[in-house]
């Protein structure tokens, strides 16, 4: 953390020092050079402190819209994050936030026109390229598409991104769920393709379950839904939204400052109510 008291010293001191000379009656080793470089300097510091104190503001509305929807009121939390963005503008994490707490509003439209903005932003990046591919495939599933198009970008995004795909629990929960749904569909008039989904639907279910039970079970209880979206999302793609609500929605973690994270929402929440009453 910085320490704001001696930056402003160093600014003070470099002031007072070129305001020391007489630049009418400059000294051969002290020219207006130096103390034009004193001066620029001083105004470079100024300049970082200033979007130094942008980035912690924004990352408090950030932390406060975050407490609102685990609170329950996503308008809030979503009136919140436009403040943060107003700030500071295409925050990508931030705009995938708003996505998501569009889908927990049940406003999928606007969820979607975020999602492609975030997708803009984001360029060429892997692992953010993943995560857009992801939370599109979720909206699919909202939205109800067909099984077999939603079977069908799952498979697109296993291919191209085989090292995240591998380790995406979500994913595989939502193919053995389609893959088990359609099994059934097709037991009495299709028994071979009936077969072929349920051996998908299995071993989907054998992977997540051998490799992260504790995940499979909380998925397996609640589903992909609206009401849970934001929470889904902070638990099983943490490192993108610095959430991690899960000792607030009946789930076991193993966030090791479980404590202290609680003990900085209880605080948050009361200045939180205090203003709301």
């Amino acid at each position: 953390m910085f320490n704001h008291g001696n930056i402003q010293s160093k600014i003070d001191f470099m002031i007072k020092k070129a305001n020391s000379k007489d630049v009418g009656c400059l000294q051969e080793d002290y020219n207006e050079i130096k103390i034009l470089l004193y001066y620029n300097h001083c105004v470079d510091i100024f300049q970082f402190l200033k979007l130094y104190s942008k980035a912690q503001l924004n990352e408090l509305l950030v932390k406060i819209a975050i407490i609102y929807d685990l609170l329950g009121n996503s308008q809030l939390s979503l009136e919140t994050i436009d403040e943060s963005l107003k700030i500071i503008p295409n925050v990508p994490s931030e705009i995938l936030l708003k996505s998501i707490l569009f889908v927990t509003m049940d406003k999928l439209d606007e969820a979607q026109k975020c999602l492609l903005k975030f997708k803009y932003l984001i360029g060429e990046d892997p692992y953010s390229t993943y995560i857009y591919n992801t939370i599109r495939i979720l909206y699919y599933y909202l939205l109800e598409y067909e099984e077999n198009i939603i079977l069908r970008e799952i498979s697109l995004v296993e291919k191209k991104f085989p090292e995240y795909y591998n380790n995406d629990v979500v994913l595989h929960f939502l193919k053995s769920k389609i893959c088990h749904k359609l099994s059934e569909k097709f037991k009495n008039t299709d028994k071979n393709r009936s077969c072929l989904y349920k051996r998908d639907s299995i071993k989907n279910k054998e992977i997540i379950f051998n490799s992260r039970r504790l995940d499979a079970e909380f998925l397996y209880k609640y589903d992909i839904n609206k009401e849970k979206f934001t929470k889904i999302v902070s638990i099983f793609y943490p490192s993108f939204i610095n959430y991690r609500p899960k000792i607030l929605v009946e789930y076991n973690s193993n966030f090791k400052s479980g404590f202290r994270l609680f003990f900085t929402l209880f605080e948050i929440t009361k200045i939180i109510k205090s203003k709301i009453l």
